[in-house]
């Protein structure tokens, strides 16, 4: 994908999925360096939920910082890892270049210096069950990465692009992390 293609690719997946599938998507979680926010507006406007990360900006932070504790609620979330008590305030914001309102999510608790911040079109899911989700999405993407540098996916061995098996890499990863770990 070249940077020229890269904002709209969220689409083009979305157009694969209702052609395989019949339907678009139920819900897309995607980083947000993938898009634009008028790519957002354009999957909003078709009716399709997403989830991604908003870029903090410093007045975001100052305003974040300037709330009061009372604004901020704690969950418990069920997840492997260390954090598991997130501090989260959500609220409706009015982003330029999308139409639709969306929801700003905020969390902090979770071991980064500075609020975690997602924007969702979704406007009735619990705040926790969307940070879950998209806390999953983190974990694959760490595994990917580790698939990437420890099986070396990222090396060519000519001068020829290679496509590389999915499916074999990850019964290559799967016999590395043993029997136990997909049972």
């Amino acid at each position: 994908i070249t940077k020229a293609e890269q904002a709209r690719e969220v689409i083009a997946f979305a157009e694969y999925w209702k052609r395989d599938a019949g339907k678009d998507p139920g819900l897309l979680v995607f980083d947000s360096k993938l898009t634009t926010y008028p790519v957002l507006d354009e999957l909003a406007g078709r009716g399709i939920t997403f989830l991604t990360l908003r870029q903090r900006g410093p007045k975001v932070l100052e305003a974040l910082a300037a709330l009061p504790a009372s604004a901020w609620r704690t969950y418990n979330v069920k997840r492997a890892g260390r954090y598991r008590h997130p501090q989260i305030h959500e609220e409706i914001v009015h982003l330029k270049g999308i139409e639709s309102p969306l929801r700003q999510i905020a969390i902090r608790n979770i071991g980064h210096e500075q609020p975690t911040l997602l924007i969702t079109n979704d406007l009735t899911t619990a705040a926790k069950d969307l940070f879950t989700r998209y806390a999953e999405r983190m974990i694959i993407e760490n595994e990917l990465d580790a698939d990437i540098s420890g099986f070396h996916l990222g090396a060519l061995s000519s001068g020829l692009p290679l496509n590389v098996d999915h499916d074999t890499t990850l019964t290559v990863r799967g016999w590395a992390d043993g029997p136990d770990r997909y049972s």
